[in-house]
């Protein structure tokens, strides 16, 4: 699997590293940014959002673990997923990687296969939480959409069945009122079936089709 449009922000201090790291990336056609240390990074960071963060941790001026602290107390930037490299290999140095905010920990010398597969691994999981975030959004304004179009023949019903409920109801009208709550009820039935058929077509449930005469909806548009 590819990700063409991911980018990737390499952040190591041995200019080796960061092109080896680099060349992996751009084989699974990464868009590939660099830095040399940890301040360089968060320099970076003010005018790019990457999908993920390859960081070293033994560093000069600051320190990974420290970049990755700032990384994630930023609102802007601590969503981004950040896989640990570094030649540390003892349990608490990737212990504290996990406590700072890293997904993943990687350990140097580095293999080719095991970069190439993590980075895989995390860019996938962030689309699919792009993709999930994406449709909470797109829920949240239909079911905003929808209560406001069910206000209005909800506030029709409630009001004539409130003037069917006084001590002298308008009997003159009740053939009015009972066609302007049946008109109501259907206005409502007509967008709960709306929103259940968008809901099937979200999961991939295929619609009922029928038949529709062409000469009937000219009539009825006519």
């Amino acid at each position: 699997m590819t990700h063409e449009q991911a980018h990737v922000l390499v952040v190591d201090d041995i200019d080796v590293n960061r092109e080896m790291l680099a060349r992996i990336l751009k084989r699974q056609k990464c868009r590939v940014s660099q830095a040399a240390d940890g301040l360089e990074a968060l320099e970076i960071l003010k005018t790019v959002t990457p999908d993920l963060i390859l960081l070293d941790v033994s560093m000069p001026n600051m320190d990974g673990y420290e970049v990755c602290e700032q990384i994630k107390a930023n609102p802007s930037t601590q969503h981004i997923p950040v896989i640990f490299i570094s030649a540390l290999n003892e349990l608490e140095d990737k212990m504290r990687a996990f406590q700072v905010g890293g997904v993943d920990y990687i350990t140097k010398p580095f293999k080719v296969e095991e970069v190439s597969a993590r980075v895989n691994s995390q860019l996938t999981m962030a689309q699919q939480r792009q993709k999930i975030m994406q449709l909470n959004e797109t829920q949240a304004q239909i079911l905003q959409m929808v209560s406001h179009d069910l206000k209005n023949p909800l506030q029709i019903i409630i009001g004539y069945a409130s003037m069917l409920l006084e001590p002298n109801p308008p009997i003159d009208y009740i053939q009015d009122i009972a066609e302007q709550i049946l008109n109501s009820a259907n206005k409502m039935d007509q967008l709960v079936r709306q929103l259940l058929d968008l809901r099937h077509l979200e999961s991939g449930t295929p619609l009922h089709i029928e038949p529709v005469s062409l000469s009937k909806v000219l009539l009825s548009v006519g």
